[in-house]
């Protein structure tokens, strides 16, 4: 559905991604990894055309987003849905007004039908909507905007995919256990290809198919997630070190959805390859 080609991308003279290549597959969720300020949220940015790179190809179900004008990108966001990592509400809305904002300013439905969806929708995210369709957002709890965040992107025209910039930074556990459990239905319900920007390895390995390790603006890794923890490359084995003990407690789904963990002295999967 995504490719990227050999993309570089700057600010100012600060190097922020140096000749990136990867796919990202249809339906599957792909977690961006990497310690801050290497570029995971800049991916996001130039998939939905809101920067533009400096040289080598994006795609977009086989277009290249290069020669899009107005009218492409617009058609082409219609599809994509971003929940922000401050969530983005408007603090003057209700709940409900936040969720439908788009269906209200853009699709064609009656104001009783963008209820009917809204409501669907919240039930979805786990919200009750008899309950918090007109709270507004400084009554809820950082989770429960989160939730809020996520319900807007997915009543915006039944998006085909959903960047999370890091959806659980800032949660307590279990909060950012269930926003991962949220992703993961979305996939499994809708059929959603996700794409999650985050640092935090234990969220990463329960949500993700394919990992994307990014390194100094260069793809570190890219595969699954036993090849990720087998890795032996010095990048990523710095990145890991600090979530040993989260790693190993997750040990059990790692083989669940990746088969056996490979040995310790696999060499894993050399920097910049393509799924």
């Amino acid at each position: 559905m995504i490719r990227f080609r050999d993309v570089h991308f700057s600010q100012g003279t600060q190097k922020i991604l140096d000749g990136v290549t990867f796919d990202v597959a249809e339906g599957e969720v792909t977690v961006v990894l990497g310690p801050s300020g290497t570029g995971k949220s800049t991916l996001l940015w130039l998939i939905l055309g809101l920067w533009k790179p400096d040289s080598g190809v994006i795609e977009i179900d086989g277009q290249e987003t290069r020669g899009f004008g107005e009218r492409e990108w617009k058609r082409t966001r219609q599809r994509l849905s971003m929940v922000f990592q401050e969530n983005a509400l408007f603090d003057s809305l209700s709940v409900g007004e936040n969720i439908g904002y788009c269906l209200y300013r853009a699709s064609t439905l009656t104001p009783e039908e963008i209820e009917k969806q809204v409501r669907q929708t919240m039930q979805i995210v786990e919200l009750d909507p008899d309950r918090f369709i007109d709270r507004r957002p400084d009554e809820l709890s950082t989770g429960q905007k989160r939730r809020v965040a996520i319900a807007r992107a997915v009543a915006n025209c039944n998006p085909e995919a959903i960047f999370y910039d890091e959806p659980t930074t800032g949660l307590d556990p279990h909060t950012a256990r269930r926003i991962g459990d949220l992703i993961m239905k979305l996939r499994d319900m809708r059929g959603m290809t996700s794409i999650v920007v985050t640092h935090e390895i234990a969220d990463a390995l329960r949500v993700g198919n394919c990992f994307i390790l990014l390194d100094g603006g260069k793809i570190a890794y890219n595969g699954d997630a036993a090849g990720l923890l087998a890795c032996r490359d010095a990048p990523v084995r710095g990145f890991l070190e600090p979530f040993l003990r989260d790693i190993e407690e997750l040990a059990p789904r790692v083989e669940a959805i990746g088969g056996r963990r490979p040995p310790a002295e696999s060499p894993g999967v050399m920097a910049g390859t393509v799924r």
